[in-house]
């Protein structure tokens, strides 16, 4: 890694919620690409989008993973998946294809057994980050998640 390291960060950053706030902060202190993971407005609260959501098939609206693919040619140091509903095993196996040096990261800030807070993209994607951050307890022993 160099001084400062490159961070690919893939999540909100529309300029509210905690997830921006994080963002807003690396690019305070490091090098940092973004790459789109959620919908904004009204696409994302159409009937069809809600159910696709409650039971687990989050939509990939945006082409998060093909952006975090693409991002991640830039080589960056560590890759920085807010939530990652939609990001699924192909794509995080793609970034160590392209990037291997790169390490890459979850976020999970609620408890992931909750059901809007889990995906089948995200279930399957699991044992592919290389680490896995969460402030939730709750969220240790759960799908082989450990301290």
């Amino acid at each position: 890694m160099s001084d400062t390291p490159l961070i690919l960060f893939c999540g909100e950053s529309g300029g509210v919620g905690r997830a921006d706030q994080r963002y807003r902060q690396m690019k305070r202190l490091y090098s940092v690409l973004s790459a789109p993971i959620y919908l904004e407005g009204a696409e994302r609260r159409t009937f069809f989008n809600r159910v696709r959501y409650r039971i687990g098939f989050v939509p990939d609206s945006t082409r998060a993973n093909a952006a975090l693919i693409e991002r991640a040619t830039e080589k960056p140091d560590i890759a920085w998946i807010e939530k990652g509903l939609s990001i699924g095993p192909s794509a995080l196996k793609a970034v160590h294809r392209v990037s291997p040096q790169t390490r890459i990261c979850l976020w999970l800030e609620e408890f992931i057994d909750y059901r809007t807070n889990h995906s089948w993209p995200l279930r399957g994607a699991l044992p592919h980050y290389d680490w896995i951050f969460t402030p939730s307890k709750a969220n240790l022993g759960s799908h082989g998640l450990r301290n």
